[in-house]
């Protein structure tokens, strides 16, 4: 996943969010598939969105705490070795 999907990710749950409790899940998953569509197909808002979304590829073996980076462990890592 790029961390343009994941900007788009947190744009579609922003604009959803609000309206969990008034819509079925169903419902729900609909808004959310619109909402994701028209950020990723309408031209002005394909380009704010590239204009503003973070580059490059989400690291999945990196942890975050407090959105800070958690060291690994070091002897986990001569384990590892």
């Amino acid at each position: 996943m790029s961390l343009r999907d994941e900007y788009i990710d947190d744009l579609v749950d922003d604009a959803v969010d609000p309206y969990a409790d008034l819509l079925s899940p169903l419902a729900m998953k609909h808004l959310r598939s619109a909402v994701q569509d028209a950020l990723e197909a309408h031209p002005v808002l394909s380009q704010l969105v590239d204009e503003h979304a973070p580059r490059g590829a989400v690291d999945q073996s990196a942890e975050m705490v407090d959105g800070k980076p958690v060291q690994a462990d070091p002897l986990q890592q001569k384990k590892a070795r």
